[in-house]
Formats: C-alpha cells, sequence, structure tokens
C-alpha cells in the first residue's frame, strides 16, 4: 500500500460522482525522481447506469498548471469498480495534471472514485533519458 501525502490528494471520496464530462485537477510537483511519481486511484463498487470504464491520463508543462492539452505523459483505460489502479509516470516538467473520464456508449457514472499522487514503490517503471 502506497504512502499517501494529504497534499497531493487529487480527488477525495466525498467528490461528487465521475461521469462522461471529464474531470482534471492540476498540481505543481517541480518534477518527478529517478524513479517517478504514480496515481494510485481507488474505484469503489458503487456505479450509476450500467458498467461504466473508467480512463486516467497524466499530462506534463513547463507552466505552473498543467491543462488536458498538454502532453500525455502516462495514461491507462479499461478500470472497472471496485479495484485500485497504479498508473506510473515520469517527468521532469514543472506540473502535471490528471484527467479522469468514464468511457461508455450509456450514460454511466463512478461514485467516491479516490485518487492521489504517490511514491512509485514496488510497481512498473520504466528508466528513460531526460535532459534538462
Amino acid at each position: 500500500m502506497p504512502i499517501h501525502d494529504s497534499a497531493l490528494v487529487i480527488r477525495t471520496d466525498t467528490a461528487v460522482f465521475v461521469s462522461s464530462v471529464p474531470e482534471t485537477v492540476s498540481l505543481e510537483l517541480n518534477g518527478t525522481g529517478l524513479k517517478g511519481l504514480a496515481v494510485h486511484i481507488r474505484v469503489p463498487s458503487a456505479v450509476s447506469g450500467s458498467d461504466p470504464i473508467l480512463a486516467c491520463w497524466v499530462h506534463a508543462s513547463s507552466t505552473s498548471a498543467a491543462a488536458s492539452t498538454d502532453v500525455i505523459i502516462a495514461s491507462r483505460t479499461g478500470m472497472v469498480k471496485a479495484a485500485e489502479y497504479i498508473v506510473p509516470f515520469s517527468t521532469p516538467l514543472r506540473a502535471i495534471a490528471v484527467r479522469l473520464d468514464v468511457t461508455s456508449s450509456t450514460t454511466t457514472a463512478f461514485s467516491k472514485i479516490t485518487a492521489d499522487i504517490v511514491e512509485n514503490v514496488g510497481q512498473d517503471w520504466k528508466r528513460t533519458v531526460e535532459f534538462h
């Protein structure tokens, strides 16, 4: 279980449903270490409509606030209810934006998804060359 820092919370379980309208949250991290960081997503079993599928994209920017239009540095799709997921990422850039979206052909939503930035401990990661 990753260690959670209250300053790096993307989404709490008290927030409303995540539906087909994408939700984007930006955080200023000033880059990551060699092993990078990860988005830890917990998807509860409560859903609205037929079984929705959650997708997560991590964007990075050299400005103080990243947006969903910035370069994608990590992603994970196919996340379903009642599970936990890790989305590892590494970047030398200043800020990241985490975008959560429900993909489905019908009107569906998840209730009380939580997401936060954690250390990438014991998870898959890749070493890439980064020029600063």
